[in-house]
């Protein structure tokens, strides 16, 4: 008897294809999905706080937009139907997969969880050129913010050495290789969902969280002390720009920003020496090192001989290859790899070729990233005399002098230096309850965390369900 052919398609392309195949089969044409939005619930039709679908032309890109990410119109209006509230403090909209892992994370703690509202929204005008993106996970329903100002969005690579080179380390959480954290994190929200035992990996994780937070806690206070008596006095000249009027004014007082920010100019020099060092001593030009990428690949190339040349040696037991074996052809290659002449038997030009090999590596393995750390920190010089980076837009209050305005997205400086960057205990504005045990909380159901992203990429307040990705 013939195999049915829906059966044989499960079979070969798997259930999650074949779902896909049968609901593109069965959906909804263009005009009935068009009239289908118009009783999506109030929440998303109002954008939650963003921006309305208040256009047929903002629909139908919904629409479009839904149907690349999610395989059919049927499944966009699905999932947008699946936006709730959620009872966890603050009750944000979320997705219902998110929700309920949020409130399931609120009620592990035996306590009073933090509070937000900002999670789903249409934050942008759907429009011809909008595609669903990793970064659309607030649109989408997955993601919740968290105490934004005390928690900012780096928003710059320069900003992410500035902070990294006064605070003892990077400015965001080291957590591991984004897939591998997020299939750890993803693994562990479902075992928790199920009530089952989490993957091996999960506790070492959620130890590095705690971990982490402490060491980011520090950091950001370091930051905060890391111009010394001169803090204060940096902050009165940023007052004292913003109370100036005329261009002379504001050049007289930019001009007394440098003898302020020295241990910072400091900081970026000694880092600048130290990477130069490390690129003499590698024989490579500092002003010409090769891109992440391309070094990268060498190193790779490096590694892939060395164990070839292990393995030739194993192969020939201490003997010396046929003069017609392909090893000898291969020993060459290697050597001109590493750059060194032929001389003695297979076994010596071997053990040369895996020291030299290691010398090499030992040289380059450090360089890894050193051309782009050079250019953000030649950037960084440029931006300390920049008033916008170094104290932001003012905040100014009848009666009182102006300050920063604090910002949850790329903050400046003067923000940074009188709030840090990672607070997640603040008892000032009575946050208590947001602190690293809320984070593993998080993690444990499936959440990864933005304080894990790197580089400008950095947003402590961000929180999203790690869920498959579509497009």
């Amino acid at each position: 008897m013939a195999e049915p052919a829906l059966l044989r398609l499960q079979r070969l392309a798997g259930n999650a294809a074949t779902t896909r195949l049968v609901t593109v089969q069965r959906d909804l044409d263009d005009q009935a999905a068009l009239a289908a939005v118009d009783g999506l619930p109030a929440h998303v039709l109002s954008g939650n706080g963003g921006v309305p679908l208040a256009t047929e032309a903002a629909k139908q890109d919904f629409l479009r937009a839904g149907r690349e990410w999610f395989g059919s119109h049927e499944a966009t209006l699905e999932h947008f139907r699946g936006i709730e509230q959620s009872a966890a403090p603050g009750r944000p909209f979320l997705h219902r997969d998110a929700k309920a892992r949020l409130e399931a994370a609120v009620a592990s703690l035996g306590g009073p969880g933090p509070a937000s509202t900002v999670a789903f929204s249409f934050r942008k005008a759907f429009t011809k050129d909008t595609h669903y993106t990793p970064a659309s996970m607030h649109t989408l329903g997955y993601a919740i913010d968290y105490d934004a100002t005390n928690m900012p969005r780096i928003g710059r690579g320069e900003t992410a050495e500035l902070l990294r080179l006064t605070g003892g380390g990077p400015s965001n959480a080291q957590l591991g290789e984004y897939s591998a954290r997020r299939a750890v994190i993803s693994a562990t929200g479902d075992a928790t969902a199920a009530g089952e035992a989490p993957p091996a990996e999960a506790a070492a994780l959620m130890d590095k969280i705690r971990a982490e937070s402490q060491r980011l806690a520090v950091s950001s206070q370091a930051f905060q002390a890391s111009l010394g008596a001169a803090r204060d006095q940096f902050l009165e000249l940023r007052t004292q720009y913003f109370e100036a009027s005329a261009p002379q004014e504001k050049t007289a007082v930019l001009n007394q920003v440098p003898g302020l920010i020295v241990p910072w100019t400091t900081a970026i020099t000694t880092e600048e020496q130290r990477l130069t060092a490390l690129a003499a001593a590698a024989a490579l030009d500092p002003a010409a090192l090769p891109a992440k990428a391309q070094l990268t690949a060498r190193i790779a190339q490096i590694e892939a001989a060395v164990r070839e040349a292990g393995r030739a040696v194993a192969q020939v037991k201490g003997k010396e290859p046929d003069a017609k074996s392909k090893l000898w052809g291969r020993l060459a290659a290697w050597e001109k790899l590493v750059k060194i002449e032929p001389d003695g038997t297979f076994g010596e030009r071997v053990t040369r070729v895996t020291e030299q090999a290691q010398t090499l590596l030992d040289g380059l393995k450090p360089l890894v990233g050193a051309k782009e750390t050079l250019a953000r920190l030649t950037s960084l010089r440029t931006k300390l005399s920049d008033p916008a980076f170094l104290f932001g837009s003012a905040k100014r209050k009848k009666g009182e002098r102006p300050t920063t305005a604090t910002v949850a997205d790329t903050p400046s400086m003067a923000q940074l230096v009188e709030k840090g960057y990672f607070n997640p205990r603040d008892p000032v504005a009575g946050r208590e309850h947001f602190n690293a045990e809320f984070l593993v909380a998080l993690a444990r159901h499936g959440f990864d965390l933005g304080v894990a992203w790197t580089g400008e990429s950095t947003d402590s307040m961000h929180m999203e369900l790690v869920v498959p990705r579509g497009g």
